[in-house]
């Protein structure tokens, strides 16, 4: 829903904490991806989406949305890539790794859904294998945090081979 907002330029970091901060939504994006930039200055009656665009206008940077009230920030890949193609090529695999990694997750107490937010990061193998995993921000909790780095070592086998 738009809303009057006003966000001066200033440290991307910052500019995406004030963001959230007034609009409610979250970005899930990779420190090292704003590191160094500064936030274009924005005023006025604007969407959550087009206000983050405009802050992220001419740094490289692509929004996109997730879920909801949710967008990440992901580096400029020129225009040339179809990104909907390879959501839907993907879509299957997808699918089953968001199982997998559920069922995991869901399997322990520590790490089972709650009053919780997790943002992951995962690499997968041309195998098909979770190479490595990073949470992109803490749940809160050291202990949960642990136990779902734990959770994700290995290799989902229920999801190969799509």
């Amino acid at each position: 829903m738009p809303a009057d907002i006003s966000i001066q330029s200033q440290p991307l970091a910052e500019a995406l904490r004030q963001f959230s901060a007034t609009t409610g939504s979250e970005v899930v994006v990779d420190g090292r991806a704003v590191a160094g930039l500064s936030s274009r200055p924005v005023r006025g009656v604007v969407s959550p989406e087009a206000l983050l665009r405009s802050m992220v206008a001419g740094l490289g940077l692509t929004v996109r949305p997730l879920e909801a009230g949710s967008y990440t920030l992901v580096p400029d890949e020129g225009g040339a890539h179809d990104v909907t193609a390879d959501t839907a090529r993907f879509e299957p695999y997808s699918s089953r790794l968001q199982a997998v990694v559920m069922r995991r997750l869901c399997a322990a107490r520590e790490t089972r859904p709650g009053a919780y937010r997790l943002a992951l990061q995962l690499w997968i193998a041309p195998s098909g294998d979770i190479s490595r995993s990073a949470m992109l921000a803490s749940s809160g909790d050291d202990v949960r945090d642990a136990a779902v780095a734990g959770r994700l070592r290995g290799p989902p086998r229920s999801a190969r081979r799509f």
